[in-house]
């Protein structure tokens, strides 16, 4: 059984304003749930418990100065619609919980961290604070958690039952999944939800030493403060400190500059971005398909792979569409992706099915923000042509779609879409969560998905001091049909997309074959 120990309360090192913060409709529109992100290292010497702790400490609470707002808490506004968060006074603290003792070392880390919990209870609409973890299979070892809780108290997450877990082999109970439960029962139903967590992982030796050690970190922030280049910013930043150097870059933290002009006129903005997407034919909901199993693949592309995916996107590119410039490898690969769900998932030729992308608007708008602007700058947007075009047609098809709607983001776009959502009285009927079996906002699984792109993200290097991570990747995929596209590095280095992938345990084994088969 997993228990609390103690826990790590960090504040910031010096005080910081006092003051409610401004979040912006763009913040508090999509998910609000925390996205946790796992770092895992490999270090050959011995590693001093207690010396990690403490540099986490110290590092974190210097890193809060600067980034003072993810010290704080987020507070529930008017009805549903808005949220603004407290910085400073008491409000704000960060949780530092680590789990030793594990078996992290032994296994291919390419497996590490594929999550396993598949589903909630039906009609389960909150994390139970009070349960246990327990009954489950776990690695050995504790975790050292909530001080305020006494030693040896059960960890404060759901209760799931064995039922509610598929595993393909022990390496996949690892840290991913702790680190998933930590941050989703940190923020559900909470009127005052802490804005992060931090967990730390390794594998001991004795008398608090980590003898040819595995450290690992994870993460959970917030993500109705930080899309995911604020949380990289952050996490380097907190890095550079741990090490002993100055801090450079550092955030705007002004986010009023995106409450644009009040007296932006209502326009005749297209909705279609926010329309529920679409169902199964013959279907009038999609309680079914939220509760079907299922199961996370980590799916590898080489270097070869890809340029083999990008040459057949742009093999008919000059005669089948308009554009000059070369679908890219996240466009060509996404198209692939979406191409072997829909025969996968065996749809009807007539199935509209939806795709569904995060784009960045940073510099996007006139003028772009400023370069270490630090919110949320992510707009979600979707195109739906039916399953029967995208499995008939050549890739360039699809590849198109992708283009057209990812390059209608625009200055307009943005700002008609910031007064479409300014006028709404109710933000939450568009908000989405991280959590596999909700049925609580939108469902983007079958017969549609969506896939981020996190080729561009700054998300390695991140060295505390025991050396730079050997892998990195999302804590946990949310739900049917989501995706994220990584860059990586093979174990002898060559470049290679890494892409968890959330699948109906159904279908995935037929979509492994179509993705590699079909390449």
């Amino acid at each position: 059984m997993v228990t609390l120990k103690a826990s790590y309360m960090v504040k910031p090192a010096k005080e910081t304003p006092t003051r409610l913060m401004y979040l912006s409709e763009y913040d508090q529109f999509d998910t609000i749930t925390h996205s946790p992100t796992v770092y895992f290292y490999q270090h050959s010497g011995e590693l001093i418990l207690n010396a990690i702790i403490h540099t986490l400490k110290d590092s974190l609470s210097k890193a809060l100065i600067m980034f003072y707002p993810l010290a704080g808490r987020l507070a529930r506004g008017r009805l549903q619609y808005g949220h603004s968060m407290k910085c400073g006074g008491k409000s704000g603290k960060w949780s530092i919980l680590y789990w030793k003792d594990s078996s992290l070392a032994d296994s291919n880390r390419m497996n590490w961290v594929v999550p396993v919990l598949t589903k909630e209870p039906a009609g389960s609409n909150k994390m139970n604070n009070n349960a246990h973890v327990s009954n489950v299979d776990k690695p050995k070892g504790f975790i050292e958690a909530e001080s305020s809780q006494k030693p040896g108290a059960p960890l404060g997450v759901s209760q799931p039952s064995q039922a509610q877990f598929h595993s393909t082999g022990q390496e996949q109970y690892r840290f991913g999944r702790l680190a998933g439960q930590i941050a989703r029962a940190s923020v559900e139903s909470s009127s005052q939800a802490p804005v992060g967590e931090v967990c730390s992982c390794s594998r001991c030796g004795q008398r608090g030493h980590a003898s040819g050690s595995c450290p690992c970190l994870g993460l959970g922030i917030s993500h109705i403060l930080v899309d995911g280049e604020c949380a990289a910013h952050f996490i380097c930043k907190w890095a550079r400190i741990a090490h002993g150097k100055k801090p450079e870059n550092f955030p705007f933290l002004d986010r009023t500059i995106l409450q644009l002009e009040d007296s932006l006129p209502k326009t005749s903005f297209d909705i279609s971005d926010f329309n529920p997407p679409p169902l199964l034919i013959g279907h009038s909901n999609n309680t079914e398909e939220r509760n079907k199993k299922t199961v996370v693949a980590m799916l590898k592309l080489n270097k070869e792979q890809i340029n083999k995916s990008k040459n057949k996107a742009n093999e008919y590119r000059n005669s089948d569409t308009s554009t000059n410039r070369a679908f890219t490898r996240y466009e060509s690969v996404t198209a692939h992706m979406w191409r072997c769900a829909c025969k996968a998932r065996q749809h009807e030729s007539k199935q509209l099915t939806n795709i569904r992308i995060p784009v960045n608007f940073r510099n996007r708008l006139q003028p772009p923000l400023p370069k270490w602007y630090f919110g949320c700058t992510v707009l979600p947007i979707v195109t739906t042509p039916t399953s029967g075009d995208i499995v008939s047609k050549p890739l360039s098809y699809t590849a198109k779609k992708l283009r057209e709607v990812i390059e209608k983001v625009t200055d307009k776009y943005i700002r008609s879409c910031f007064v479409f959502l300014k006028n709404e009285p109710d933000l939450s009927k568009f908000r989405y969560f991280h959590i596999v079996g909700s049925n609580q906002g939108p469902f983007y699984g079958n017969p549609n998905i969506c896939i981020t792109d996190w080729t561009r993200l700054p998300l390695y290097g991140v060295d505390f001091g025991w050396g730079k991570e050997i892998y990195m990747v999302p804590g946990a995929i949310g739900y049917d049909g989501k995706a994220s596209i990584l860059p990586g590095h093979d174990e002898d280095g060559s470049f290679l997309f890494l892409i968890p992938w959330r699948l109906q345990e159904t279908h995935m084994d037929a979509f492994k074959k179509f993705f590699y088969n079909d390449i």
